[in-house]
């Protein structure tokens, strides 16, 4: 990731650090969807889609050459069950599927976009922050087997919040900023795409009064 130029970036460069945040005003809704692989319809069945704020722990956001920053973003968790499914959807609205490589990439911006593909074609993301209509959103897909857990502690009252550690894959930081680019003038900021590497939530211990 070095070889990559830095200049297009103003001066963001590919640190490896991770990206904290805090999930906070969670509601749990229950979903029902039916796909389609080719023909053939296939029903996902009833799932748990958890939706609430993100806070940045001790970091900003930014589109690359705006001085607004922002820290909160709208969450949702959900299974990474079709963590790979997704990857595939992102990649054919963003109309990436012809940047398979870095060849035939001409700027810095298209060369890490490639890069950053190629890593994620082995490994698809679990998580995605993006510019939404009129809002930002980060995106989060966790095992289910956690996903069910903290979905219990939360509807039983054990907890209202949950940390999350995030790894981007090539993305940009400058001092405590993220940067999000546009890959020319007329095209929408590229997403921050990545993995979700940790997560966890505190349970209050009750304390058992003393016997008299």
């Amino acid at each position: 990731m070095t070889a990559f130029e830095t200049e297009p970036f103003a001066g963001f460069s590919i640190t490896g650090r991770p990206f904290w945040i805090k999930g906070v005003d969670l509601i749990v809704s229950r979903n029902w969807k039916r796909s389609r692989v080719g023909n053939v319809g296939i029903e996902d069945g009833k799932f748990s889609l958890i939706s609430g704020k993100a806070i940045a722990q001790g970091a900003t956001v930014c589109r690359i050459g705006s001085a607004h920053k922002r820290s909160e973003f709208r969450l949702t968790m959900e299974s990474d069950a079709n963590a790979r499914e997704h990857w595939e959807f992102i990649k054919g609205i963003k109309g990436w599927g012809w940047r398979g490589t870095q060849e035939g990439a001409d700027t810095p911006e298209q060369r890490l976009t490639a890069r950053i593909q190629e890593i994620l074609n082995k490994e698809p993301p679990t998580a995605t922050l993006f510019v939404g209509e009129g809002e930002w959103v980060l995106e989060c897909r966790i095992p289910l087997t956690m996903l069910v857990q903290f979905e219990d502690d939360f509807r039983s009252g054990r907890t209202g919040e949950i940390n999350m550690s995030i790894d981007w894959v090539g993305g940009l930081q400058l001092l405590d900023t993220w940067g999000l680019f546009c890959l020319n003038e007329r095209q929408d900021v590229e997403p921050l795409l990545g993995h979700v590497v940790s997560l966890g939530w505190d349970i209050p211990v009750q304390q058992t009064p003393p016997i008299k």
